[in-house]
């Protein structure tokens, strides 16, 4: 069998991350404190795609990622691929945490990715 390696488009979107239990969290404040307007629920380190996809590889223990240029990425997977992949910039969470009082469980991504896609300790 052949090793398959996951190909990303090479520009610079930045992508927020952020986990489902931060989210839950925050949504119950929100509806607790009778919040309204939009919150943006993301870790506080947006990240360029070149840089969290590699990361993420490594953690698995997969084999490092490829880029491709914006064409091939639109054929290979469509064009939300190169929209993430180039376009896509970043969220703050200030709002969410000034406003509702909420606090991330893991503040950046690089600390969340290695609890959760991490070796076992």
């Amino acid at each position: 069998m052949t090793e398959r390696r996951f190909r990303y488009p090479t520009d610079d979107g930045d992508t927020s991350l952020g986990r489902r239990d931060d989210a839950v969290e925050a949504t119950a404040r929100a509806i607790e404190q009778g919040a309204t307007g939009i919150y943006n629920v993301v870790d506080g380190e947006p990240a360029l795609m070149r840089e969290w996809v590699p990361y993420l590889a490594q953690l698995v223990g997969g084999p490092a990622p490829t880029t491709v240029d914006e064409e091939t990425a639109e054929r290979e997977q469509g064009p939300q691929a190169v929209y993430y992949g180039n376009q896509l910039r970043g969220a703050a969470n200030g709002k969410a945490r000034r406003e509702l009082g909420w606090t991330l469980t893991y503040p950046t991504w690089r600390q969340g990715f290695r609890v959760v896609f991490g070796p076992a300790s």
